[in-house]
């Protein structure tokens, strides 16, 4: 018996396309579902900051003067600025002239 090389290589290729192309298709249904997830919940104003809350993602709270959101459910004392729980949305600038 013979190996038909270029027979077993175009198998191979096949197969591994085939692998690739379902594993792109589920990740990407995943990361749709996940939109979708987000998109459904949007942000949620939570006021200041308090330490004994646990917090969802897509809270936003503010702290010592700026703006942050929850990337992920963060656990009581999981501070903004002080953990990568939290995504800074606007900073604390110098306080503004009343008009």
């Amino acid at each position: 018996m013979t190996l038909d090389t270029k027979a077993f290589s175009d198998v191979v290729a096949a197969t591994v396309k085939e692998y690739v192309q379902r594993e792109a298709l589920d990740r990407i249904d995943a990361l749709e579902k996940r939109l979708a997830e987000v998109e459904a919940s949007g942000l949620r104003f939570l006021g200041v900051w308090q330490r004994a809350v646990d917090y969802r993602r897509g809270s936003v709270v503010t702290s010592e003067g700026s703006s942050w959101v929850a990337l992920k459910a963060t656990s009581p004392a999981e501070k903004p600025g002080d953990c990568d729980a939290w995504a800074l949305v606007a900073q604390r600038g110098r306080d503004g002239r009343v008009a």
